[in-house]
């Protein structure tokens, strides 16, 4: 199971700046009983830090890190279980 750090040298790794032109962003994630963090996105760049965001337009709760990194793959079961489980 990974710890933040970890967690936030994965997301800076796959990160596409010249994707996320424009874009502006701020994210909550909050992974049960491992870490709360939150992901802001601003013209193509990204800042990725360990608590909770002031004022996050978009939270996500997961019960575990395997069902983050399940969902974040792409596995389509996952994503399709974890929004009808609320």
């Amino acid at each position: 199971m990974a710890g933040f750090d970890e967690l936030k040298t994965q997301l800076e790794g796959s990160f596409v700046a010249e994707g996320a032109a424009g874009l502006e962003a701020s994210i909550q994630i909050n992974i049960e009983g491992l870490t709360n963090f939150f992901i802001d996105i601003n013209d193509g760049n990204l800042n990725v830090e360990e608590g909770d965001h002031s004022d996050p337009k978009l939270t996500l709760t997961f019960d575990s890190y395997e069902t983050m990194e399940s969902v974040f793959s792409g596995d389509q079961a996952a994503a399709m279980q974890a929004f009808m489980t609320g």
